[in-house]
């Protein structure tokens, strides 16, 4: 679980905070130097990351599923332009689509790749031998790291895909954190049980809104924005209040 686990982390550094709007540009125009600044961002954290294994294994893995990584990504955008996927709907379908695939090519290279070499060097870096496992750490973290830009990308589709006209409520940068720190609070409340201080954050959200409620277009676009990022948040708070049981559950793998 722990190579997966570190795999998965360093995708969403790779593909979402290292991938700038500019290297998107570059990507959707065809261009190697866009494809070849993603591939450098998908192959650093990755090869940063399995170092604490070996120098093999993190060679071997980072430019196996960075050259992967890049090759779903260029027939995804062939696919796209051939066949005019613009539409919300189509959007979020490539999104989803893309993200299962690079899931999966993990999971696969793990299980191709240096599966006894993985076994050993696992036993190397149990960090912690006490109440919490190396395991539960890493699913920690990659929760929080879910929380962020992946987060962010997702409702953005979904709010596209419901009513065009929210494209006229463009987020800010600052508009954007202040949503991935509202997962963040939410799920960390919701993990211990602290319930009333999430219907509080809400509640706060809601008041500093309320001005604008007479926009029909925007009422509908707070409330889609709003649910979609508490559910997700509380998605991520289960799965952190139970990690014992789905790292027991997942020590085999």
């Amino acid at each position: 679980m722990t190579p997966i686990l570190l795999g998965l982390i360093a995708h969403i550094i790779g593909d979402f905070w290292l991938q700038s709007d500019n290297i998107i540009v570059l990507k959707r125009k065809g261009q190697f130097k866009g494809y070849f600044l993603h591939w450098l961002y998908i192959f650093l954290p990755v090869f940063a990351l399995f170092l604490f294994f070996n120098l093999k294994i993190a060679i071997f893995f980072a430019f196996s599923l960075s050259l992967l990584h890049i090759l779903v990504d260029i027939c995804k955008t062939f696919i796209k332009n051939k066949f005019n996927l613009d539409s919300p709907l189509s959007k979020l379908y490539l999104f989803l689509i893309d993200q299962i695939i690079h899931v999966l090519l993990i999971i696969i290279l793990y299980e191709t790749i240096f599966p006894a070499d993985f076994a050993f060097a696992t036993q190397r870096i149990d960090l912690l031998k006490n109440s919490i496992s190396t395991h539960k750490i890493l699913l920690y973290i990659f929760m929080y790291s879910l929380a962020t830009l992946p987060s962010s990308f997702l409702i953005s589709k979904i709010l596209n895909l419901v009513n065009s006209n929210f494209k006229n409520y463009t987020k800010t940068t600052v508009t954007k954190y202040l949503g991935i720190i509202e997962r963040i609070l939410i799920m960390t409340l919701f993990a211990f049980d602290i319930y009333t201080i999430i219907v509080a954050i809400i509640m706060a959200k809601t008041y500093v809104r309320y001005k604008y409620y007479s926009d029909n277009n925007f009422l509908n676009y707070f409330l889609i924005g709003t649910l979609s990022s508490s559910f997700l948040a509380i998605i991520y708070g289960i799965t952190i209040k139970y990690s014992s049981i789905i790292v027991n559950l997942f020590r085999y793998i």
